[in-house]
């Protein structure tokens, strides 16, 4: 019998004083990547600002994820969000 591990659930920290596990950190995000490819980001905290988002998204990029996915609440309203990761 072979057995095999896959990292699927990830936590994604950012902040400004945020540089590896332990510091302090502004922004919090729960990842689970759906393939080799895709994310799927739940469970934020804090202010996604654009330039955090864009270094998130440098950061996923280097893992080889090229499509991010989660889901907008807006006025009782949810919706799923794709973007590529540019």
């Amino acid at each position: 019998m072979g057995v095999s591990i896959h990292p699927i659930t990830m936590q994604i920290r950012a902040g400004s004083q945020h540089e590896s596990y332990g510091d302090p950190y502004d922004i919090a995000v729960d990842m689970q990547l759906l393939g080799q490819d895709r994310a799927y980001l739940s469970c934020a905290r804090g202010t996604l600002t654009r330039a955090a988002y864009a270094e998130i998204c440098a950061r996923l990029r280097e893992m080889g994820v090229v499509q991010v996915e989660w889901e907008r609440c807006s006025c009782g309203q949810a919706r799923l969000m794709k973007r590529m990761v540019r």
